[in-house]
């Protein structure tokens, strides 16, 4: 490289700021999960098996890599009406989180379903 550089810190690429969060482990299946919106990598843990079935407060071009950094699965539920209706995960079938897995998403606010959406997998 030409031009190396060393980057250290919060990185802010597109206005996509990448910064790490590691919320409360899931204690219980749980609707409308509360994360920061300031962040971009979200490690999720739980404290056995359990169902998520939406998260609160999507934007539209929200995105989320969501890092299994426990030891158990984590299912992502489709279209779960245990959650808001917009905040949902729109993702055709439940999708299973394992551990050391990733999901990156992103929130669709621009067609009339206004959900979650998975684009890429890593499980």
């Amino acid at each position: 490289l030409t031009h190396a550089n060393t980057w250290t810190g919060t990185q802010t690429v597109a206005a996509i700021v990448n910064t790490s969060s590691s919320p409360t482990a899931l204690a219980a299946n749980t609707n409308d999960w509360a994360i920061p919106t300031t962040v971009s990598y979200v490690y999720i843990s739980a404290s056995a098996a359990y169902n998520l079935t939406g998260i609160a407060a999507g934007v539209d071009g929200a995105h989320y890599w969501l890092v299994n950094n426990g030891a158990y699965a984590i299912t992502l539920v489709n279209e779960s009406t245990a959650s808001t209706t917009t905040n949902r995960f729109h993702i055709i079938d439940n999708k299973i989180l394992a551990p050391d897995g990733c999901f990156e998403m992103v929130y669709d606010g621009t067609s009339t379903n206004h959900r979650w959406r998975v684009l890429n997998t890593n499980n």
